[in-house]
């Protein structure tokens, strides 16, 4: 998918009244309190160091299905 696309965390079901859709819009400060993994992988015939963070998510395009959204950084 594309870097600009809008995840949303699924709805809380504490609601009276029509079902929500979405939750919570994921974004930067959201995506900072994610827990992270670090893993040491060979990428490029290369010993690196990779930050993960990962979510399920429900992305619009895709008509309410969850999908596991993650971020990866490399060191």
């Amino acid at each position: 998918m594309r870097r600009d696309t809008a995840l949303f965390l699924p709805p809380k079901p504490k609601r009276r009244g029509r079902k929500r859709k979405y939750g919570q819009r994921i974004d930067a400060a959201l995506l900072d309190m994610l827990p992270m993994t670090e893993m040491e992988l060979t990428l490029y015939s290369k010993s690196q160091r990779v930050r993960l963070r990962s979510v399920i998510a429900i992305a619009r395009f895709l008509k309410e299905l969850p999908v596991r959204a993650v971020w990866c950084e490399m060191h």
